[in-house]
């Protein structure tokens, strides 16, 4: 929320110099987008890859948790760069206080929930995988790759649909 959601509003009274140059809204999200992404995933990566080696995670679950953290930090990203363009305070004393306005706890609750949603949707995959190598149970079918796909598609969904909404929300703006 500090950084990535309060980056719309960080350009302050200076936005004019946005509005004025031949990018049109979409390139400006897009690159926001990219220019906080990637440290994030970095670091996010690292942190996970690191972990796991600690743990003496197998490959499976390495692999998994290193997919798993690449579509949470795309997504969780995209919703705070859009909805961060969706709820813009240009005018602040301190920008804490546009990370703790309505748009910001917005983002906070939405962000929770999806991670909880992924959560609950990564459950089975990780279950099916453990039962049979530990239980040596064949437990198991289709619906992991259900799950799979629920995965892809919210995070894809939580990643594009806040950016494209703030870029109408920027466009539909008056100044």
């Amino acid at each position: 929320v500090r950084f990535v959601f309060t980056s719309t509003s960080l350009e302050g009274r200076s936005f004019w110099i946005v509005l004025a140059s031949p990018i049109g809204f979409r390139s400006f999200l897009r690159e926001k987008f990219w220019m906080y992404v990637l440290p994030l995933l970095v670091l996010a990566e690292t942190l996970i890859v690191v972990s796991n080696l600690l743990l003496k995670a197998d490959a499976y679950l390495m692999l998994f948790a290193a997919v798993m953290i690449l579509l949470m930090t795309c997504a969780l990203t995209g919703l705070g760069v859009g909805l961060g363009a969706m709820y813009p305070r240009f005018e602040y004393d301190n920008v804490a206080q546009t990370a703790a306005g309505p748009g910001g706890i917005l983002y906070m609750v939405l962000s929770l929930g999806f991670i909880g949603v992924i959560l609950l949707l990564a459950a089975r995959p990780l279950y099916v995988y453990l039962s049979r190598k530990f239980l040596l149970q064949p437990v198991g079918g289709v619906e992991v790759y259900l799950c799979y796909g629920a995965i892809v598609g919210l995070c894809l969904f939580t990643t594009l649909l806040p950016l494209r909404l703030g870029c109408r929300a920027l466009e539909r703006l008056e100044f």
